[in-house]
């Protein structure tokens, strides 16, 4: 019987340090969601101030044509 609870305890000591290693990773990769989001806004407002500036592109040829 004292065998069966140190088995379980161990097990419980591995999934406690699984579910903090588990949580680390993902609060890591919610930083660079976030910082993704960032940079995409970041790049969303130079694309639109790019068009605003030479006009609509969908108008103008490629230049290899």
């Amino acid at each position: 019987m004292e065998s069966r609870v140190t088995d379980l305890e161990v097990r419980l000591a591995f999934l406690e340090q699984s579910i903090a290693d588990l949580d680390g990773v993902v609060r890591e990769l919610g930083e660079h969601v976030d910082a993704m989001r960032v940079e995409l806004g970041q790049v969303r407002i130079a694309l639109s101030r790019e068009i605003a500036s030479t006009g609509d592109l969908a108008d103008e040829k490629p230049p290899h044509w």
